[in-house]
């Protein structure tokens, strides 16, 4: 196990080598502000999913099953088409985020229910985003990279601000969430058996609800949409480490950030086009978890 952990270290430390070769000055400058927006991204994304695929105790459930991605880039679009202006169109996508959640949390105590609220509200989100995008067709460009997840950016002083910001807020949580790891390995059992064990199922599905919701409404603020990482990053996890939940969070940020890293800098040197970061993510890793799945 600590050989594994070991390795995958080192893995991370290769990646931010590859990531940082040859970069200086200005460069260097941005460089740093992606990788700590892609290290923020990657472990809200990975942690969020891992705690809803154990308290919903579905393997196929990932961060965006909440609804929140599709109503923060509908919030986004909305802001984009009112000509919102910066740093106040961010706020749109809060406020969509934020709008989102709320019928899902509502939903009740039910696993089963709370993810048909999420897939209802996700698909109404869609839909009207998607009839937006029809009526202006000009904003069409800027909402396929929100959709796919972007991290191709300039960072001012006020981003570098609310990537601080946020960066904190996402890193409390996950110590919360490490603090709690017992309690969450035990939420993956059936509800009768956790309850054997003197956890207050309703109470901690309620806290862990709102930590993911937190770390991926923080993902879809930074970085738009990206997928695969929050679906499957978990599952490479729990393969590598079965039940040690303490080994499990950690390597779960630790192979999100590499894929993120390594997907980023596929996009600067192979491609002569900047692409959303979310299509390199699905495009190497799908291939990767299938041998994994193989081989399990």
């Amino acid at each position: 196990m600590v050989r594994k952990f070991l390795l995958i270290l080192l893995l991370l430390v290769l990646s931010i080598l590859v990531y940082f070769v040859g970069a200086e000055g200005p460069i260097l400058h941005l460089r740093f502000w992606r990788f700590v927006l892609m290290v923020v991204v990657a472990s809200s994304l990975s942690i969020a999913g891992l705690i809803l695929q154990n308290v919903l105790r579905n393997p196929l459930v990932e961060p965006y099953i909440i609804g929140v991605s599709s109503t923060g880039a509908l919030g986004y679009v909305v802001g984009l088409i009112l000509g919102i202006p910066f740093p106040f169109d961010g706020l749109m996508t809060v406020a969509g985020v934020v709008l989102g959640f709320i019928p899902v949390y509502m939903a009740g105590r039910s696993p089963l229910k709370f993810i048909l609220m999420g897939v209802a509200v996700g698909l109404f989100s869609s839909s009207i985003l998607s009839l937006l995008m029809a009526l202006n067709h000009q904003d069409i460009l800027k909402t396929f990279y929100i959709l796919w997840g972007n991290v191709d950016r300039i960072f001012s002083a006020l981003d570098i601000t609310i990537l601080i910001a946020l960066g904190i807020i996402s890193l409390l949580l996950l110590i919360i969430t490490f603090g709690l790891r017992r309690v969450l390995m035990i939420m993956s059992l059936p509800q009768e058996e956790a309850r054997a064990f003197g956890v207050d199922t309703d109470r901690y599905m309620r806290i862990f609800i709102l930590i993911a919701f937190l770390l991926t409404g923080i993902s879809v603020y930074l970085a738009g949409v990206i997928g695969f990482v929050g679906l499957v990053v978990p599952h490479i996890a729990r393969m590598l480490f079965p039940d040690r939940m303490e080994l499990i969070i950690p390597s779960s940020v630790i192979i999100a950030t590499v894929l993120l890293l390594l997907s980023d800098t596929l996009i600067r040197v192979l491609l002569p086009v900047s692409l959303p970061i979310g299509i390199i993510t699905s495009i190497v890793g799908v291939p990767f978890f299938v041998y994994l799945l193989s081989r399990w």
